[in-house]
Formats: C-alpha cells, structure tokens, sequence
C-alpha cells in the first residue's frame, strides 16, 4: 500500500506567533601584533653613500623679444629743419602770388625799397620767374617742384625754398613746414595753415619769419577780363590747371582781428576785399620814412 507523503498547509497569518529577537551577536576586532629587532650601534652596517637627487628639469626660458624700436623722428631736409626761423623780426614782407597783375612793373616798383632794406620777399610758386630777388620761396605740390627742377632749374635760385609735402625735401634738400587746415594764420613756429592754396601758406610763412605787416601783390584771386589765371597763362601739363578762386578767396575769411590788420593789399583788381586796399607805391614810400625816422629817434 502506498503512503502518501504528508502535507503541510501554512498555518493562517492570524495563527502566527511574532519572532522575538534575543539579542546581537558581536565579533571582537582582529589583534595586530608588531615586532621589530633591535640593532646596537656596533650592529649596523655601514650604508653605502646616497647618491645626490637629481634636479628636476628646468623649463627653458622663453626668449625674450625686445620691444620695436620706433624710428627716431625724422628731420626734414634743408637748412632750418621744419622751423621756421624768425630772421626777419620787426619787418615789412611783401608777398607775391601768381596772379595776372604782377608784371614786370610792380616788380621794378618793389626792386629799390628791397635793396635798401625796407622791404623783404616771399612768394609762391612761379613768382620767382619774375621776382629775382626774392628771399623765401615756398610752393606745395610734388608735381609743380619736379616740373621745375628738371625743366626751369629752381634750384639755382638763392632763394630759400619750403614745402608742406614730406617727399619733397628729399629729393631736392629744401626745407619742410608741416601744415594742417584751421582757422587764420598759425602761430607756430613749426606749422603753416593750408588755406587751400598757396598764397594763404606762403602769407603764413611771413608771418612766421617775424614780419609786422605783410604786402599782397599778384593776389587777384580771379581772372580779371581780358586776362589769363596767371602772369605766365597756365600751368603745364601734368600739373593742376583747374582753380577754384572762389573758396580760395572765401579761405582768407578766417584771418582776423590782428592779423588781418598786419595785411595791407595792394592788388589791382583783386577778388581779396577782407583786407585794407591801398597803392603799392605810396605803402612802400611810407614804410621807407617810418624806418628812417625810427632809426633818427634811436640817434
């Protein structure tokens, strides 16, 4: 007969009785034991010599960039080296431009008053084609002074030649004047005022060279009729031949108080109404009896 195994069926939830916990067992810590020998003084072996640690490496040092040299400021060519020198202190400066009234007679009118000190000359440009004796030369524009070396010699006059233009004076060893717009007559010894042409630039140079009272002669600023832009026509090829004599003219505006008072115009038939208009013999024969009778009081 077979037996069938037993069975046991899960007692209800509500029939089991809750585990008591009796207590926690513990473990004790695992014991560690040092032993170490002991070595007299006479025990020891002598130990060989450590050898030195060795340096750590060194980075290499960057080398070093010397900071740019700035070019040393360059002195202009020519004799005065971008000053202006006052040599003519206390004098009476005629200025010359181009315009159709200089002609040969008004330079002949001027010639004796420059002879016997009462007057000394500026001018621009072609002025010294007509003025022998002028003193100071200045003209702007490279074009105008390469023209005028290679094909008229200005460079054999014995005037003293300026410039604004910063290739110029090397090329031919004149001096340079630095220039900038603004308004009337720089009183920098080292700067000129553009003006826009160079009849404002050659008056400035003038007034930086010492002159008291200043001259105009060729000052037409406009082309009177029956006559041409200039006493020689027109300016060759390459140079510029178109001329604005209106904001030429209107640039002369900016000279005031004093310095329009230091400028006395003696152009026939000039556009230039900013300054006293008078005949230039009668300014030059007064100028002549006011040194002679200045140097008689200092008798």
């Amino acid at each position: 007969m077979a037996v069938e195994p037993r069975r046991f069926r899960p007692l209800p939830l509500k029939n089991r009785r809750p585990v008591r916990r009796i207590g926690t067992l513990r473990m004790a810590a695992p014991v560690v034991v040092i032993t170490a020998e002991v070595v007299t003084p006479e025990e020891r072996k002598p130990q060989p010599p450590r050898p030195p640690a060795a340096k750590p490496p060194q980075a290499k040092p960057l080398p070093t960039r010397e900071p740019p040299k700035r070019p040393a400021k360059k002195i202009p060519s020519g004799e005065f080296a971008g000053i202006v020198p006052r040599l003519y202190e206390g004098r009476v400066g005629i200025v010359f431009a181009t315009g159709p009234s200089l002609t040969g007679e008004v330079v002949e009118t001027i010639r004796p008053y420059h002879e016997d000190g009462t007057v000394v000359t500026f001018g621009c440009n072609d002025a010294y084609r007509i003025v022998p004796f002028l003193d100071v030369h200045y003209a702007c524009d490279p074009p105008w002074w390469k023209y005028h070396v290679e094909q008229c010699d200005i460079l054999a006059h014995p005037a003293v030649k300026w410039t604004q233009d910063p290739g110029v004076p090397d090329l031919y060893g004149i001096n340079r004047i630095a220039g900038k717009s603004g308004p009337g007559l720089s009183t920098l010894q080292d700067l000129i005022h553009f003006g826009g042409n160079s009849g404002f630039q050659v008056l400035n140079l003038a007034l930086l060279y010492g002159c008291r009272k200043m001259i105009l002669c060729g000052y037409n600023m406009g082309i009177p009729a029956g006559k041409q832009a200039h006493f020689f026509g027109v300016h060759p090829k390459p140079m510029s031949r178109s001329t604005s004599f209106g904001s030429f003219a209107a640039s002369y505006d900016s000279i005031k108080g004093e310095q329009r008072k230091m400028i006395i115009n003696c152009t026939p038939e000039s556009a230039l109404k900013q300054f006293e208009i008078r005949e230039l013999s009668e300014v030059l024969e007064e100028c002549r009896q006011s040194i002679a009778s200045s140097q008689a009081s200092q008798q």
